[in-house]
């Protein structure tokens, strides 16, 4: 059996579609993978490049398994659904062996695994859609252990405190390595000046929950109006009654971003903040996405109360849809390098600065503590892309706050002892 991919242009209740589909083909017959296209129309029609990615990721998967499933599996449609969290982890590792043995650069370990994370993605879509898939939704056993058995060793640019402590501070453009932003954390004018520049104030305020939670700009769009489940506390600041009790400082938010689910805890008076500046423009867009989702099929469309974060048009705001405003937002701005992402590198600075003391920063002291409620915070499972690199910024952060650098270097005599004479 083969996988086939294909691009596909239609028009839908007054709506033009435009993403990709893949076909099982066994012999002279070509079967359509049903689920697996709903899927894709459903997460990435608004992007041909997101629909290329998942597809392409999809299918890569899917040509894996196939060689890995009992015979009666492979001559079915369904066959993806014997798929299990172990072949996605065994996947991983072939395609690590596989670039290690030929002794390549391409693709990282970091593309390797955000590759897989999308094929789970997919299967936690399915599994909430009762679909008898054998991957499990909240299990940790699809991860492959990079630091174990990858044998890349791509370290450019490293800040080294210890044994421990191989991280990686640069970004790759053009296949060289460039400093991020000085591995310092966007600045009050900064943040100010990126909020200020988008043409549409959600934007802004998405901004604003994200510098107080750390949130991916997945977990943002999945912020709901009116909770359920685990979310069922959460409603607009003041439905809330959290001003009675100010001793609540947070309030818990269950989230699953990149295939993961987890709890945590969002900043009361920053959604105070988020609820009075977005409100008055919330409930005229509210009206515009009942009439949008109306056009919608019925096993497509959202809870009214689901979506919180809407677009002029009354659209649910998408990741894609952040990273174009923020695109056209710095545009207007010169010479101006920080991506709506760096809010990440914000809330965990800061959350160091806040629960350590100077000293523990500047000795590199390691608290487990810490170290575990930070990891669980933003959605991080390795020490060296949470503790010790946040410690290393947290460091600086607080040397260039309190002036301590000196570039004098030397004695005032000692230049006038160099001095020309004529």
């Amino acid at each position: 059996m083969k996988i086939l991919k294909t691009i596909i242009n239609y028009k839908h209740e007054k709506s033009d579609y435009n993403h990709a589909i893949l076909l099982a083909e066994n012999g002279k017959t070509r079967t359509l993978l049903s689920y697996v296209n709903i899927y894709l129309k459903q997460a990435t029609h608004r992007s041909i490049q997101s629909t290329n990615k998942y597809a392409n990721n999809l299918k890569n998967f899917f040509e894996y398994l196939l060689k890995n499933v009992d015979k009666d599996a492979k001559e079915s449609p369904d066959f993806w659904l014997a798929a299990t969290d172990s072949h996605l982890r065994e996947w991983q590792g072939t395609l690590v062996d596989k670039r290690d043995s030929n002794k390549l650069l391409k693709p990282s370990d970091k593309t390797i695994k955000d590759n897989a994370s999308l094929v789970k993605d997919f299967y936690v879509w399915a599994k909430v859609n009762d679909l008898p898939t054998l991957v499990k939704k909240h299990s940790e056993q699809w991860k492959f252990d990079y630091k174990k058995y990858s044998k890349k060793k791509l370290q450019v640019g490293q800040v080294v405190s210890g044994s421990d402590s191989d991280i990686d501070i640069g970004k790759k453009k053009n296949n060289k390595i460039t400093t991020n932003s000085d591995l310092t954390i966007m600045s009050d004018f900064e943040i100010k000046t990126l909020q200020s520049s988008y043409s549409d104030p959600v934007f802004a305020v998405m901004h604003m929950l994200a510098l107080a939670t750390g949130l991916r700009e997945e977990g943002l769009c999945q912020f709901p109006y009116i909770g359920v489940g685990l979310n069922e506390h959460i409603r607009p600041y003041s439905e809330m009654d959290l001003s009675s009790n100010k001793s609540i400082k947070t309030f818990n938010y269950d989230v699953t971003e990149k295939g993961s689910e987890r709890i945590l805890q969002v900043n009361v008076k920053a959604w105070e903040a988020v609820c009075e500046s977005y409100l008055p423009l919330y409930f005229e867009r509210r009206k515009k996405f009942k009439e949008y989702i109306k056009k919608l099929p019925k096993n497509e469309r959202p809870s009214i109360n689901s979506v919180f974060f809407l677009t002029k048009k009354g659209h649910p705001v998408t990741p894609q849809k952040i990273s174009s405003a923020t695109f056209y937002a710095k545009k207007t701005i010169k010479d101006f390098d920080r991506v709506f992402h760096d809010t990440r590198d914000w809330y965990a600075t800061n959350f160091m600065i806040k629960n350590l003391t100077n000293s523990q920063i500047n000795n590199t002291y390691y608290d487990i503590g810490v170290e575990d409620a930070l990891r669980k915070q933003i959605g991080h499972k390795d020490i060296k892309t949470t503790y010790t690199y946040y410690l290393k910024i947290a460091s600086l952060v607080l040397a260039i706050k309190d002036k301590k650098f000196d570039y004098c270097i030397s004695s005032d005599e000692f230049w006038e002892k160099l001095k020309v004479k004529n």
